[in-house]
């Protein structure tokens, strides 16, 4: 089987299985209108709470490429967000290279079409995790070596870091609220380096045991927080200045031809039944954010 079949089996099942969860925000079109006959979009199942007091929760992603300086990437698609944040926070974000909005109905067409079309689209991905707990969403790597300027405060001097052999993801932890709604934290998180070995404690805590991971690092003072409905899109990407910024090293990668920049979109929701798969907790185990891909 060729590559590019294999890309096509890949997001066939992709959208079998996002259709069969009732995340239809890029299902077809023809799909929707079957479904709903109104072309609106249809969110999520509601949150289930299980017996054990668990909720099951589903992170819809995927990523938007373009060549750098995309027109659109860069400006259309950011008229058509809504910002959640305080001025303070989107400010703090933007010195470092990034922003984030909201699209609480149809997605916009250009953003609809660059969402299902296999040049444009990658790595769409189902993941499960449970309500109040944290889930690795990859975005870029692995970067050889980046340089960046960490500002953690408005009015701070942005503070000099170097990294090699990166890998970039963005930490979600989803939690219910009324009326079908989730709060949504984010966190932006870097693996860096390699792979050395740490002790940590056992399960039971009878002693220490050996494991290898890559060292990590985390912008707390970037974390943002959003209120969001079951059909509900979040967006993030870089600002139009991003350079030797976190801005950079999260939604710019290098290709054959050119730099490429990209978008994260997310749609977090409920799932009928509690089965956390197999590929939901792989970022977690130690292997790489990419290992979740």
């Amino acid at each position: 089987m060729d590559g590019r079949r294999i890309v096509r089996w890949f997001v066939g099942l992709v959208l079998i299985a996002v259709v069969g969860s009732g995340c239809q925000l890029f299902a077809p079109r023809a799909a929707r209108e079957l479904l709903d006959g109104r072309r609106k979009p249809v969110g999520p199942p509601p949150a289930v709470v299980h017996a054990d007091g668990e909720t099951p929760l589903t992170y819809h992603t995927r990523l938007i490429d373009q060549p750098a300086g995309s027109d659109y990437l860069n400006a259309g698609l950011w008229a058509d967000v809504t910002n959640p944040l305080t001025h303070e926070q989107t400010t703090l974000l933007a010195v470092n290279g990034l922003r984030l909005g909201v699209i609480s109905s149809q997605p916009p067409q250009e953003l609809e079409r660059l969402a299902t079309s296999e040049a444009t689209c990658l790595s769409p991905t189902l993941r499960s995790a449970l309500a109040g707990q944290p889930k690795l969403i990859p975005v870029n790597g692995p970067i050889d070596r980046c340089r960046l300027g960490v500002t953690h405060a408005v009015t701070a001097a942005a503070e000099s870091k170097k990294y090699e052999l990166v890998e970039c993801g963005l930490a979600l932890t989803a939690t219910p609220l009324p009326d079908d709604k989730l709060k949504v934290r984010g966190e932006f998180q870097i693996q860096h380096g390699e792979r050395q070995p740490w002790l940590r404690p056992t399960a039971d805590g009878s002693g220490f045991a050996r494991t290898d991971q890559r060292a990590s690092e985390s912008y707390p003072a970037l974390a943002f927080e959003v209120i969001l409905n079951r059909s509900d899109l979040l967006v993030v990407g870089a600002t139009d200045d991003p350079v030797e910024k976190l801005g950079q090293a999260f939604f710019f990668a290098n290709s054959v031809d050119r730099i490429r920049q990209r978008v994260l979109l997310v749609q977090v929701g409920g799932v009928e039944t509690g089965r956390v798969d197999s590929r939901s907790s792989a970022a977690q185990t130690g292997k790489g954010f990419l290992a979740a891909r």
